[in-house]
């Protein structure tokens, strides 16, 4: 049995999962904030020919994260497709019509989840971003570890087969919703 203790946090967008795991980090004066996206952040930032950094950064920007970007091409650059939707992109910023923007780009919520359920774990498998956490806790010195980003069963899977002490703290907050995205409240259903 493993001395680690991993505490996630499971919630809605906008409920608080990071600020959360921020305070324990700092409230205790211990620990690592360890992240499932971590890895996705790379493999998302490969998979559209970005810098990490100007991925986190754009994602981070709660005015930016929900809105179809050009840092998140759907298609070929240079295909006739690509310059009509590009167009469109344009179009539509100008007069905020936002299903034309969405045409041909991924706001970074959408790239991240495209990636992640399209590209990575049809070929990794569903617990692959466990499984790159477990790397990451395993490679750390630290006892508790804190996340804000779990929603996906299949995902803690391996924290579980790893002996860690695993904590799910659910948080609620008003007009916080799953809506837009691919994570779900876990329950105990989830892990019988």
């Amino acid at each position: 049995m493993s001395n680690k203790t991993i505490v996630i946090f499971n919630a809605p967008i906008g409920a608080g999962k990071d600020v959360s795991a921020d305070f324990m980090l700092s409230y205790f004066n211990t620990g690592l904030k360890a992240s499932f996206k971590d890895a996705l952040y790379v493999d998302t930032a490969k998979h559209f020919n970005i810098a990490v950094s100007d991925l986190i950064d754009h994602h981070n920007d709660r005015s930016l994260k929900e809105i179809p970007s050009e840092m998140f091409n759907k298609y070929e650059k240079h295909s006739l497709k690509q310059y009509t939707l590009a167009f469109l992109y344009v179009v539509g910023a100008l007069f905020n019509i936002r299903s034309l923007m969405s045409l041909g780009y991924y706001s970074s919520r959408e790239a991240l989840i495209h990636v992640s359920e399209n590209i990575v774990k049809p070929k990794q498998g569903n617990d692959f971003y466990g499984r790159k956490l477990v790397e990451t806790i395993e490679a750390s010195s630290e006892r508790y570890i804190f996340t804000g980003d779990g929603g996906f069963r299949n995902e803690l899977v391996p924290l579980l087969e790893a002996g860690y002490n695993v904590y799910i703290v659910q948080l609620e907050r008003n007009g916080a919703t799953f809506d837009n995205d691919s994570r779900k409240l876990l329950t105990e259903d989830d892990f019988k």
